[in-house]
């Protein structure tokens, strides 16, 4: 027989973990190192030069430069450079025309003057990585601070930044799902402005 008014035993709640002493230091130094800085995205040495060249094609195909502007097959040609990541004398010549003819669009076109300088300077950048002259990946930063003084950086821009700068720092999104957890770490770390901590988390 069913009994009235009895209340079923209450479930234990797991204990939360307890931060100790060393942890809160540590925490509290992270959080006084924290770079509030634009251009502090921009310190940390690039380990795979491609990512630069792949932020900067995205950012010039977000500004719609494949519709206003049908260049001589650009768009193409940075696409299968980034994703074979070619390194050869050839495209290395053609990553310099690439370069020279976005600057002379630039000057003689009235068109948007922001996705020509981001193929300018991903062309650039792909010279640096296939003579192997990014001086261990540091190269690429006095160009790429230079690039966005010139906007006012969005959200999204923010967004497509972090975005490849985790690329590099822990590797592209697997479909195996593998390094989702250092992903999901390096954005936390990457958002609270905490780069240098960022950059410490390795993809496996």
């Amino acid at each position: 027989m069913k009994q009235q008014g009895r209340k079923p035993p209450r479930r234990r709640q797991p204990a939360r973990p307890k931060l100790d002493a060393d942890m809160r230091e540590l925490m509290t130094v992270l959080a006084e190192n924290k770079l509030d800085d634009f251009d502090a995205q921009f310190e940390a040495p690039w380990r795979d030069g491609w990512n630069t060249v792949a932020l900067l094609f995205e950012e010039a195909i977000a500004r719609g430069i494949d519709q206003v502007f049908e260049g001589p097959g650009w768009s193409a040609q940075l696409a299968l450079w980034i994703t074979d990541r070619l390194v050869s004398p050839d495209v290395y010549r053609q990553a310099e025309l690439m370069e020279v003819g976005a600057l002379r669009e630039l000057m003689t076109r009235a068109i948007d003057a922001y996705g020509l300088r981001a193929i300018a300077l991903a062309a650039r950048c792909a010279q640096l990585v296939t003579a192997n002259t990014s001086a261990g990946g540091h190269a690429f930063n006095p160009l790429l601070k230079r690039f966005y003084s010139t906007v006012i950086a969005t959200p999204t821009e923010l967004k497509r930044i972090r975005k490849h700068r985790c690329n590099d720092a822990v590797g592209i999104e697997r479909e195996d799902h593998k390094n989702d957890r250092e992903r999901r770490a390096f954005n936390i770390a990457w958002e609270r402005g905490l780069y240098r901590a960022a950059y410490a988390i390795k993809g496996t």
